[in-house]
């Protein structure tokens, strides 16, 4: 069923939100990227030429500057608790009770621009580079993913994967490929999706909403791709809240979230949200929403 001719509506007041930047932290960069929470508190901000900071206490401080890593891109909490951070220029970094380690292509990466990070258990993960294709990297040993075994693009730029394992990898040029075993699985315009440029993944079954930057968003409804006119592209996030609500954020436009079948829409221009570019949300317990923008981290507890 198209979601076209479904309500989209305001949602929000400007007293429910918080907005936290450089003017009133020592977070040196409003632009975010990535946020990331730890027991339902913000924890841990990326910025996007100034770094990683964390919150110590009542304070934020920079980490892993000894790195030299100014470009975040990705952050990902694993089981232990461990960090793993992808970034521009810099390669992949882990943060563990050891301390820091950083991995890049003198360690055998083929770019040092690492756009997602996926685990896939027994300690491994898999990377997407965003000129290099996609890596496994377990126990400190890197393979790569390449044309030969059915990636579409060398630049990886979305990761996911669906309840029956399939890894599902989506690039610049080529759509996504869902791979198992030996099978690939190709979806791209040709076959029904409205960008090339996959930006983010949501799966259950299988993959169920995709984004793009150059199509928007859509859904897949049995075996059909249906486009999502409601919103507009770029869409560069997407993920489902506690209570199955979608959340999308759009390179521009705001955020727009799908409750009980309809869409509504948060934008700077109704609601206290200070950019309308938005790559990263996350979800808090007690109903808080933290929001990744380009002028800073912005906080709102939505109502009942």
């Amino acid at each position: 069923m198209s979601l076209s001719g479904l309500l989209i509506c305001a949602c929000s007041r400007k007293s429910d939100w918080i907005v936290l930047d450089s003017a009133h932290s020592a977070i040196a960069s409003d632009l975010i990227r990535q946020v990331e929470l730890v027991d339902d508190t913000l924890r841990f901000v990326g910025t996007y030429g100034a770094g990683l900071y964390e919150q110590v206490g009542d304070s934020w401080q920079k980490v892993g500057e000894h790195l030299g890593v100014k470009y975040i891109l990705a952050i990902r909490r694993d089981a232990r608790g461990d960090m793993w951070v992808g970034s521009a220029r810099g390669g992949l970094l882990h943060r563990s009770r050891n301390g820091w380690r950083r991995y890049t292509a003198e360690d055998g990466l083929a770019s040092n621009t690492v756009w997602d990070v996926l685990f896939l258990g027994n300690d491994t993960l898999l990377l997407g580079l965003r000129y290099g294709g996609a890596w496994r990297l377990t126990d400190d040993s890197l393979s790569r993913l390449s044309y030969e075994q059915g990636l579409p693009d060398h630049q990886v730029t979305a990761l996911a994967r669906d309840s029956s394992g399939v890894i599902w990898i989506g690039t610049v040029r080529g759509g996504m490929v869902g791979l198992r075993d030996t099978s690939k699985m190709y979806v791209n315009k040709r076959n029904g999706l409205s960008g090339n440029y996959i930006r983010c993944i949501v799966c259950d079954s299988t993959p169920r909403w995709v984004g793009s930057w150059d199509g928007g968003l859509d859904r897949r409804v049995e075996d059909v791709w249906v486009h999502q006119s409601e919103i507009p592209a770029p869409v560069v996030y997407a993920a489902y809240d506690a209570n199955r609500n979608l959340w999308v954020g759009t390179w521009g436009a705001g955020v727009f979230y799908r409750s009980e079948g309809t869409w509504r829409h948060i934008s700077p221009q109704n609601s206290g949200l200070p950019d309308g570019h938005v790559l990263d949300i996350e979800f808090a317990q007690d109903g808080r929403n933290y929001f990744a923008t380009n002028k800073g981290v912005a906080v709102w507890k939505r109502g009942k």
